[in-house]
């Protein structure tokens, strides 16, 4: 099993929260929680997370489909 660079389960579940309320904003997410994202998950082995974002119109959002 991978583990996550964050052995704080609170700090992932406020990221992923902060990243699913952006999601569902006019401007999409952030740059920061973009970057925070990527840090929490960067150490799954094998895994291409560049296209887990996509630009809209409104903003950039997360790609749930690639996940």
């Amino acid at each position: 099993m991978t583990s996550l660079v964050s052995t704080n389960a609170s700090e992932l579940a406020s990221v992923l929260s902060s990243a699913f309320s952006e999601m569902n904003s006019e401007t999409g997410l952030t740059i920061d929680t973009m970057n925070e994202l990527e840090r929490q998950f960067s150490d799954l082995a094998g895994r291409d997370i560049s296209n887990i974002f996509y630009q809209t119109a409104d903003g950039m959002k997360m790609n749930v489909a690639a996940a």
